[in-house]
């Protein structure tokens, strides 16, 4: 008894929609990021929290960013000790933190979604 087997390899296609998948994800991910830390970032003009911006994913970089280029940023994210009548210091750190299951889940929804691979 003999038996025959046809194997068709679709590596790079899968390669391909997985990528797709994992940068739909990660941006999706940072654009509720930006959402929750927007209410979260100190308030006196609106300046920084209008500055919040998403650095999206693409096929050749698997991450995606939310920052801001304004030159106090830094200061008003690390400084402990400035009270602020709205927002709070960290507040990127911690809206990451706090919402951290939910931006994995978003990420791990995109890459499982579509089956068919």
């Amino acid at each position: 008894m003999s038996l025959q087997f046809n194997i068709q390899w679709n590596g790079p296609a899968i390669t391909s929609e997985m990528t797709s998948r994992g940068v739909r994800g990660l941006n999706q991910a940072a654009a509720l990021l930006q959402a929750r830390t927007v209410p979260r970032t100190p308030k006196d003009t609106g300046e920084l929290r209008r500055s919040l911006v998403i650095h999206p994913a693409h096929a050749g970089q698997l991450y995606s960013a939310v920052a801001s280029n304004l030159p106090y940023a830094v200061r008003q994210h690390e400084e402990l000790g400035y009270r602020h009548k709205h927002g709070e210091a960290k507040f990127l750190e911690r809206a990451l933190n706090d919402n951290a299951s939910e931006l994995q889940a978003v990420i791990a929804n995109n890459l499982n979604r579509g089956g068919g691979l």
